[in-house]
């Protein structure tokens, strides 16, 4: 989180969507949250995955992309400006009918000259309308680990500006392993992360 939000330039005062509320989008936002006090969205498809986020932040705006349109919401928010920076982590894509890819979501969102940051691992091709990033002369650009940002986390953990227990559903001992993994699989509208003990 603290290595995508540097990738992407978040200032303090910037606005900010995410689009992805799972086990990339939840500690992205805590991150960036530690930068910003602007508003921030999130949009996700689970809506356990929205009140765990908004639970820890009130005051954030959360989105369900399949009861409304998370471009127009952001949109009617921000009076049609968007936001200044816009993170997709959504992973193997929910598709919704009549809709886009959330990268493309994602773009429509931001603000002339915004940015979008694409931290998702999905092997599909996805189609981009470029002009659409191009009229608003947006800056698209990616991340995916982290260059020494550990200082910056622990720090914070330290201040108490980082809530990890938010992200924890369930805790299992180590020899439990394999089951961990099949209950994030087949459940996780139930499960984000499992905290696995040796003892």
């Amino acid at each position: 989180g603290f290595h995508a939000s540097k990738r992407a330039g978040v200032q303090k005062g910037d606005t900010l969507a995410f689009f992805g509320a799972g086990k990339i989008g939840q500690p992205m936002m805590q991150a960036a949250r530690t930068i910003t006090d602007n508003t921030i969205f999130v949009v996700d498809v689970i809506e356990k995955r929205l009140d765990m986020a908004k639970n820890v932040y009130p005051d954030i705006i959360t989105i369900n992309a399949i009861e409304e349109n998370p471009v127009d919401t952001i949109m009617e928010h921000t009076g049609g400006r968007g936001v200044d920076i816009a993170f997709e982590e959504t992973g193997a894509t929910y598709k919704i009918k009549n809709r886009v890819h959330p990268v493309r979501e994602a773009i429509r969102s931001i603000r002339g000259a915004g940015k979008v940051c694409v931290l998702s691992l999905d092997d599909i091709e996805i189609s981009l309308v470029m002009k659409e990033l191009i009229w608003k002369e947006g800056i698209l650009l990616t991340s995916r680990v982290t260059h020494g940002e550990y200082k910056d986390a622990i720090e914070h953990l330290a201040k108490g500006g980082l809530h990890p227990e938010a992200l924890i559903s369930s805790v299992m001992p180590l020899n439990q392993t394999q089951e961990a993994f099949e209950m994030i699989e087949k459940e996780p509208q139930n499960y984000l992360k499992v905290v696995l003990q040796s003892s």
